[in-house]
């Protein structure tokens, strides 16, 4: 099996037309002596990790999908062990005995992550394995709904799903003790959330289900009642944010190429000349890191009929110089110089 080193140098063998940034490029990496980082042995080393970890300050983020495999949210995972994270600093908002506030925040372009830390006045059962809250809607200064899942509140207010900013959203464990748990949620936007500075938070309910139980109404999950309502105020790093954005020459298979890198991934657009069946997409630097597209959002390549979106786990706190996009179809094979 190739190491990365020796699958990037391919790459750069198979240019059609080489020019000086190739060039430069390849003889760079020929002669490079860093240390060779396998992406592959990354990745087997941390599948054999459980989800029995406890998340503490360096929030490596782990889930379990429906194959009972790990998602892992590479970009945000970077950028919040690169200090993109607030402290909210708040005390805890009691309601009917429960005691509840989110300790941390980070939001960008595509991702909001909140701490959720719970206390409850009661023991609770071990045999609990999952939480939800009643219901949560998140919106901003702006009045832009970034998220909301209270059916009749959208309703109440004529809010539409398209209305809503969140596309997705997981959230997972990381302690429970017999009276306190903390969890991670982790809210996704299509359409890009906006530079808030202030966030409000209104939540209803708490519920603690026996996941091995079978729930066939939604009124039979048992709920604990309380209403906690936040106001966080966002730090200037997210709401002054900017993307690196680099569009390169069109060539002879894709034009209108656009790259934009922000703090929890990168997403690509551009048209193909032709239509083709696209196998791969990824970028590639000067160490040797292969960055893939992301299956953990959304679709990991939309096409739509010659227009190509995709997003990919490079961040800014990754950029290099001489990054290089390669995309493989059946009926070519290039690198494109990005930077």
């Amino acid at each position: 099996m190739q190491t990365n080193k020796e699958f990037i140098e391919s790459i750069y063998k198979k240019y059609n037309n080489p020019n000086t940034t190739k060039d430069k490029f390849y003889l760079k990496n020929v002669n490079n002596t860093h240390n060779i980082k396998s992406y592959i042995i990354i990745f087997c080393t941390i599948v054999v990790l459980t989800s029995s970890i406890l998340f503490a300050e360096n929030f490596k983020i782990f889930f379990k999908n429906e194959e009972n495999t790990i998602d892992i949210f590479k970009g945000l995972n970077t950028a919040l062990n690169n200090d993109y994270i607030q402290d909210t600093n708040m005390n805890y908002y009691k309601s009917n005995g429960i005691k509840l506030k989110i300790s941390k925040i980070s939001m960008d372009n595509s991702y909001i992550y909140l701490l959720f830390d719970i206390d409850f006045k009661k023991n609770l059962l071990d045999d609990i394995n999952s939480f939800n809250f009643k219901s949560m809607t998140i919106k901003d200064e702006n009045n832009n709904m970034i998220f909301c899942d209270d059916t009749k509140y959208c309703k109440d207010n004529n809010i539409k799903t398209d209305d809503i900013l969140t596309s997705s959203s997981k959230k997972h464990f990381i302690e429970k003790t017999t009276n306190h748990i903390k969890f991670i949620y982790i809210l996704q936007s299509h359409n890009k959330f906006p530079k808030s500075k202030e966030l409000h938070i209104n939540i209803e309910g708490i519920s603690l289900p026996d996941i091995t139980q079978d729930y066939y109404n939604l009124d039979d999950i048992p709920y604990i009642d309380g209403k906690w309502d936040f106001k966080i105020n966002l730090s200037e790093k997210f709401y002054s944010r900017k993307s690196i954005i680099y569009t390169p020459k069109d060539n002879k298979y894709l034009k209108n190429i656009n790259l934009q890198i922000d703090n929890t991934l990168c997403y690509l657009t551009f048209d193909l000349v032709e239509k083709v069946n696209i196998q791969n997409i990824e970028l590639l630097d000067n160490q040797y890191n292969i960055y893939k597209t992301l299956n953990t959002i959304y679709k990991s390549v939309d096409i739509n009929d010659k227009n190509v979106k995709s997003y990919l786990e490079l961040t800014k706190y990754d950029l290099t110089e001489d990054l290089i996009l390669h995309i493989k179809t059946d009926k070519f094979d290039i690198g494109v110089p990005i930077n």
